[in-house]
């Protein structure tokens, strides 16, 4: 199977999607985990990597990510981190947008967040689409300004998925 994969990628670009580097985790980054995709990438010419603006751990995982708490203090954590990841990794990391149920202890819009993370660690954006208007129906956003204000020389590609209606006023 490794050869097989090793064949396609030598054949075709390939990007990979991760979901555990937790990167708003008060945990520290797992050094080993990052060592690790640094050699598959490196292996398979893996062209970007994208992981969520959310974290996943805190004293152990947690199984479901978690939005950021939508703070200055809480971009400028993140935005370490994901420069810390950049060195390790030798790339520009990619970030994508969450989708969140609660905004505890926020003091600034999803929009100014996520500008300011991306300013602040020099990164791409994932910017998934499905998140934006998830986040408008759970929280009366304005998903046009949100995806007019991203800076397009950030933007490396778009995600569309799905989600569950739990309610006309909660996706």
């Amino acid at each position: 199977l490794g050869k097989q994969f090793r064949r396609m990628t030598e054949q075709y670009p390939f990007i990979c999607h991760g979901l555990s580097l937790s990167l708003g985790s008060p945990d520290p980054l797992d050094l080993d985990l990052l060592a690790a995709l640094k050699q598959f990438f490196r292996q398979h010419q893996i062209r970007l990597y994208s992981e969520h603006l959310s974290y996943c751990s805190a004293g152990g995982h947690l199984y479901d990510l978690l939005p950021m708490p939508f703070t200055s203090a809480a971009a400028r954590y993140v935005a370490g981190r994901i420069r810390q990841v950049q060195d390790i990794l030798q790339q520009q990391l990619v970030i994508e947008n969450v989708s969140y149920y609660a905004t505890p202890g926020q003091d600034m819009s999803e929009l100014d967040f996520t500008l300011e993370v991306l300013q602040q660690a020099d990164c791409g954006l994932l910017l998934d689409v499905n998140n934006v208007y998830v986040n408008h129906i759970n929280h009366g956003s304005d998903p046009y300004a949100f995806i007019q204000a991203m800076p397009p020389e950030r933007v490396r590609y778009l995600h569309v998925a799905g989600h569950y209606a739990q309610a006309d006023d909660l996706l």
